[in-house]
């Protein structure tokens, strides 16, 4: 039996108007959130190079990275897209694992993918952050596309009594 792909970003399904209209009420906060997120992810690489520059100063250097690694955790927390990059780390991870069935070296090549993976969420916070937006982007079409079409159906049954 084949396994069905999953997709990449998915829709909502709605399971009524109530939920819906519960979904966007709550959605314009999330969306101004993701986007104070996203900038703060896009500044993470500046922060740090101030923070270093004046690290390097002062002798001590080596805690830059203590410095970016709060910012983007900072993004993670304002922006979302935390669950993503731990999903994608979890998966690559996995997929590397599974792909060399030799004992020793398929630990080794799923560590090694583990840490690539976990550098690129750690050092890139602005995809993720970008890919939860899209996503609540996805959801509130999808909530405005329920309310919008219940609401016609509701006019046309007005109209005909």
């Amino acid at each position: 039996m084949k396994k069905e792909k999953k997709q990449l970003f998915e829709q909502e399904q709605f399971a009524d108007t109530v939920a819906a209209q519960a979904y966007l009420t709550d959605c314009n906060k999330k969306l101004e959130r993701s986007k104070i997120g996203l900038i703060v992810a896009a500044l993470v690489p500046v922060i740090d190079a101030i923070a270093a520059s004046i690290l390097n100063k002062m002798g001590n250097g080596d805690a830059a990275f203590g410095v970016w690694l709060v910012v983007a955790i900072v993004a993670y927390l304002i922006g979302g897209g935390l669950g993503t990059a731990l999903k994608l780390v979890l998966r690559v991870t996995s997929v590397a694992w599974f792909v060399f069935p030799i004992f020793p070296i398929d630990i080794a090549i799923a560590i090694g993918a583990f840490c690539i993976a976990g550098a690129v969420a750690l050092f890139l916070p602005v995809i993720f952050v970008l890919m939860a937006r899209h996503q609540l982007k996805l959801n509130k079409e999808a909530a405005e596309y329920i309310l919008g079409t219940n609401n016609v159906v509701v006019n046309e049954a007005e109209v005909a009594y």
